[in-house]
C-alpha cells in the first residue's frame, strides 16, 4: 500500500536542516514535543534509507531542561525524551551530543559544538524539551538559569541557533512530523530545484485544509496523491 505523498514537481527539499540557508531554530515548551522524540528518530531514520550507498555526516544535538529553580515542580519529561531520542538515534548511526539542564553557557558551547561538525552533506537533528517563549516572531529555547522578567531579558537570557547552508536545495523526500513543520517543508520545496515528495501530509492538512489548491492557484506545481492512486 502506498503511502500518500505531496510530489512538488522541479522543486525540492534539502534533507539536512543544516543545509537550509538561514534557518532559525528554537523550539519551546517539552509538552509539544512529549510524543513526537521516538517517532521523529523513526522518520529521519526511514527516509536516510536513500543515504546508505554514500557516506554521511549525521549529527544531533539533544538538549533537555527539567530542572528550572523558579519551576514548582521539575519538569521530568524533557530529560526522558532526551535520553529515548539519544539512544535511538544512536542505533541509527548519529554522532549525538547530549547536554541536561544546560544553562546559558552550556547551551552556547553544545550550539558552537553542532556548527563545528556541520558540513555541506551532513544530516543534522536539532531538539530541545524544556521552556520555551516567542517574542517578535522569533522563538527561544530557555536555559534553566535564565532571570527572565520583561521582554527585553528574552532576547538577553534565551538561546536561539542560526545555521546558514548552502545557497540552494537539493531533491530528497522528506517526511511531515507536524503542522508547522510539514508546512515548511512544502514551502522550502517550491523554493528549491528537482523534485520534492512530502509523506504523511496530513499533519499539515489539519492546520491547512486544501493547501495544495490554495498554491496552485497561486501558480506552484503541486499534486495531492492519495494513498492507492
Amino acid at each position: 500500500m502506498k503511502v500518500p505523498h505531496l510530489p512538488i514537481s522541479r522543486r525540492t527539499l534539502a534533507m539536512a536542516a543544516g543545509m537550509i540557508a538561514t534557518v532559525s531554530l528554537a523550539i519551546g515548551a517539552h509538552a509539544a514535543l512529549n510524543m513526537r522524540a521516538l517517532d521523529a528518530a523513526k522518520a529521519v531514520a526511514t527516509d536516510l534509507g536513500s543515504e546508505s550507498t554514500r557516506k554521511v555526516s549525521r549529527i544531533a544535538l539533544i538538549i533537555g531542561n527539567g530542572h528550572y529553580p523558579d519551576a514548582v515542580t521539575p519538569l521530568t519529561q524533557p530529560i526522558n525524551d532526551a535520553r529515548a531520542l539519544s539512544a535511538s538515534l544512536r542505533r541509527d548511526g548519529f554522532d549525538v551530543d547530549v547536554v541536561e539542564d544546560a544553562n546559558k553557557y552550556d547551551m552556547t558551547r553544545a550550539v558552537d559544538r553542532l556548527r563545528g561538525k556541520i558540513r555541506s552533506d551532513s544530516i543534522v537533528m536539532l531538539f530541545f524539551g524544556g521552556y520555551g517563549v516567542q517574542v517578535g516572531r522569533e522563538s527561544y529555547m530557555i536555559p534553566v538559569d535564565a532571570v527572565i522578567w520583561k521582554e527585553a531579558d528574552v532576547r538577553h537570557e534565551g538561546r536561539h541557533a542560526v545555521i546558514r547552508g548552502v545557497p540552494r536545495l537539493s531533491g530528497a523526500p522528506v517526511r511531515a512530523l507536524d503542522v508547522r513543520a510539514g508546512a515548511a517543508l512544502v514551502l522550502a520545496g517550491l523554493a528549491a530545484d528537482g523534485e520534492t515528495t512530502v509523506f504523511d501530509p496530513w499533519h499539515v492538512e489539519r492546520g491547512y485544509p486544501d493547501l495544495a489548491a490554495t498554491l496552485s492557484a497561486l501558480g506552484a506545481n503541486v499534486q495531492r496523491v492519495r494513498d492507492g492512486a
